[in-house]
């Protein structure tokens, strides 16, 4: 069985790519017999979304306006959707 450091670093690899057969079969075999890897998955999964939830309200820079909320330049505002986007 692979080590929860080995885990670990699946768990944010399978975030980005996708593991080889051998590697998901490893990291399964893993989560399904220690409890605080799952855990930990099961948290950076909803962290991640959450990030992602407030990525999408960043974004909605009219809502800002109508709160009263300073905004940025139209330019700056590009620039950040498209950093965003890219990034996804």
């Amino acid at each position: 069985m692979i080590s929860c450091k080995k885990a670990t670093q699946l768990i944010f690899k399978q975030m980005d790519e996708t593991l080889s057969i051998w590697e998901k079969i490893q990291l399964s075999t893993h989560t399904f017999l220690c409890w605080c890897c799952t855990r930990f998955k099961n948290q950076i999964l909803r962290i991640r979304e959450a990030l992602r939830e407030i990525a999408h309200e960043v974004m909605d820079f009219e809502r800002f306006e109508e709160i009263g909320m300073p905004s940025l330049s139209p330019q700056a505002r590009q620039r950040v959707i498209k950093t965003i986007r890219d990034e996804q």
